[in-house]
């Protein structure tokens, strides 16, 4: 019913109590603070294991966490005589209450809140297993997006059934970035359990905190000016600053891009090298980021032109929710800055992906499709240079093709040599 910016500015704007999200807001005006209406402004667990969970499919981890410590806090207060789900809570004083219920001609009624309530308690299984262990079940497995908020280091979740296997999982650290992924054991290098696992399977993470910033982004006529609280490198100068002090001149083109551009000058480097072409991509970045270090990785090597592959990261919501048009639009903030100092740009369709295996939860295929028209449609209006990776690497599945991928993301060496083909014939034509 509504496309993701909408939906996460429903979830940002919404007004939340104390004790998390009312039913609804506010209240019928013959209701009050002190006497709340059954089912109106009230706290129906139900509805707050719905609204966690559509907090973490927009990537609004804060409003999840309120929501689960909301509803622990009113599970386990034995001050306001809660120990248990109870069916509706009070949200000005947290205690349980099942609301008045009165109309013009009908006599007053101060409800009874229910105890051992299975929708509230299932809401609250929901919140653990969608948000903190980040369950994402598709049609070959699981999926695992695990996110502990701040003051809890560790989960842990005994005999869990899936399917012929039993589950027993545990969680340690912080944030939603996974450092470390286990099975029984062992390395895997990702975060899933096949469909096809039996027995017992001991599922173990490692997570690790996100940085957190709060920035000022202007671009006038090519010059970047970025302020930011404390000392993080948000936009990771530093990845490039001493090779960009020895860079040899002439360059003919910089690649700019994510993880699939850094791994490309590392799985063929020859391709640079031989052609004189420099790699500046940077594993997990947004467009944001890749627009904030433009001037200093693009713009101050003076080459001839950049290739810019940017925008699968926004799509999987590595730094939040961002709509698929800002997407686009720091694309062409980016291709702007490269006209203004007479960089010849050539602009890449982002890679088929039909999943995210780090995030499971988000749709990949439309958004991508989406981005890559809006794409495409400058390039040609704008006569510029539009390279098809995704034509060329395209399965059945709308997914990156299975001899292409290293896996449902990034390229293997047949990838990236497929890639160079479609890009050395544009660079030919403009260089």
């Amino acid at each position: 019913m509504v496309d993701k910016e909408q939906a996460a500015n429903a979830i940002v704007n919404a007004v939340v109590s104390s004790y998390g999200i009312t039913s609804i807001y506010p209240d019928f005006p013959r209701f009050s603070n002190q006497k709340p209406g059954r089912h109106n402004n009230i706290i129906w667990p139900m509805v707050n294991g719905f609204f966690a969970k559509a907090a973490v499919a927009v990537g609004q981890y804060k409003t999840f966490d309120h929501e689960l410590n909301s509803l622990i806090s009113l599970a386990l207060d034995e001050d306001k005589g809660n120990y248990g789900f109870f069916e509706i809570y009070n949200p000005y004083t947290g205690k349980p209450d099942g609301g008045y219920q009165f109309g013009e001609n009908d006599p007053e009624h101060h409800w009874v809140s229910c105890r051992l309530q299975t929708w509230s308690a299932t809401a609250f299984i929901n919140m653990v297993h969608a948000g903190l262990l980040g369950f994402r079940f598709m049609p070959d497995g699981i999926l695992f997006q695990p996110h502990l908020p701040n003051g809890i280091q560790v989960a842990e979740l005994s005999g869990v059934r899936y399917r012929n296997a039993r589950l027993d999982i545990t969680i340690k650290g912080k944030g939603t970035r996974i450092k470390s992924f286990k099975l029984n054991g062992k390395q895997q290098t990702k975060a899933f359990v096949s469909s096809s696992a039996k027995g017992n399977v001991a599922v173990f993470f490692k997570n690790m905190k996100l940085s957190k910033t709060i920035f000022f982004l202007s671009v006038f006529l090519g010059s970047t000016f970025v302020q930011a609280q404390g000392n993080h490198d948000w936009a990771n100068f530093g990845r490039y600053a001493e090779a960009n002090k020895t860079v040899k001149q002439p360059v003919r083109a910089v690649f700019m891009g994510n993880s699939i551009t850094e791994g490309w000058a590392g799985a063929d480097p020859d391709f640079f090298t031989d052609n004189n072409y420099i790699g500046r991509g940077i594993s997990g970045q947004v467009t944001s980021q890749m627009l904030v270090r433009f001037q200093a990785d693009v713009v101050q090597l003076k080459p001839k032109a950049v290739v810019i592959l940017a925008g699968v990261n926004d799509i999987a919501l590595n730094n939040g929710y961002i709509a698929v048009q800002h997407i686009f639009e720091n694309i062409v903030s980016m291709t702007e800055l490269a006209k203004q100092h007479k960089i010849r740009v050539v602009l890449c369709s982002v890679l088929p992906a039909h999943h995210f295996p780090w995030r499971g939860e988000v749709e990949s295929i439309n958004q991508i499709r989406e981005l890559n028209e809006k794409i495409k449609s400058y390039a040609r209006e704008n006569k510029i240079a539009f390279v098809d990776y995704y034509s060329a690497m395209v399965d059945e599945r709308q997914g990156l093709n299975v001899k292409y991928q290293r896996d449902e993301v990034h390229p293997n060496l047949e990838g990236y040599k497929m890639m160079e083909q479609v890009v050395q014939k544009a660079l030919s034509k403009i260089l």
